[in-house]
């Protein structure tokens, strides 16, 4: 019996021995595993970082270029826009004339002024036609909207640096107030421009400051 107890016990101290060494051997593999991995990971780490910074500086460098060549692009637009101006004429004069009142439509009276083209009208002097030439000149039919176009360019020219006056004269009663404030639902050149500049400016916020 003393026997086969002494011979158990030296069966399961081999057997003990081997899964020391067993798990030994596993833990060495564990340490190996560990270390192999660590070190993919510095390995793909470095090469992320590599590959990120080189796309950014990629970027970086193709925005740079962008940005130069927006910025050349927006000077050519500035002075190809004002040469333009300046071949129409730094000064310009526009001719409107209003509509008929009702009191005078009703008194039988009319017109004196006709529009044979975009740019002359035509004045009765007591049966006798004088002509008169204008950049512009707009009819009693005209709106709000056609005037403000021809004004337009020069709301442009205010952001790109130049100084810019719009006014208008003529005689009491002749729609000055009108042409140039107008009114609620048919806004004249003022609010209009205004409208204009804060739009533009912020279409060009991301490329100019102000």
């Amino acid at each position: 019996m003393r026997t086969m107890l002494q011979s158990s016990v030296r069966v399961a101290a081999g057997e003990l021995h081997g899964l020391k060494e067993d798990f030994g051997g596993l833990r060495q593999c564990s340490l190996d595993l560990k270390e192999a991995i660590g070190s993919c990971f510095e390995e793909l780490e470095k090469t992320v970082c590599d590959r990120v910074y080189g796309f950014s500086s990629s970027m970086e460098q193709e925005m740079s270029i962008t940005q130069e060549k927006l910025r050349k692009e927006v000077i050519e637009r500035k002075r190809l826009h004002n040469t333009v101006l300046e071949l129409k004429g730094n000064i310009r004069v526009f001719a409107r004339s209003r509509p008929l009142f009702e009191k005078e439509s009703s008194a039988g009276k009319s017109s004196a002024v006709t529009f044979p083209s975009e740019s002359e009208l035509l004045v009765n002097h007591g049966g006798k036609l004088q002509s008169y030439q204008y950049d512009m000149a707009f009819g009693p039919n005209s709106t709000q909207e056609e005037v403000f176009q021809e004004t337009q360019p020069l709301v442009i020219s205010v952001l790109d640096g130049y100084n810019v006056c719009i006014f208008a004269y003529g005689q009491t009663g002749s729609g000055k107030t009108f042409t140039m404030q107008g009114y609620q639902g048919s806004p004249g050149v003022n609010p209009r421009a205004l409208e204009e500049l804060f739009s533009l400016s912020e279409e060009r916020k991301g490329s100019v400051e102000y």
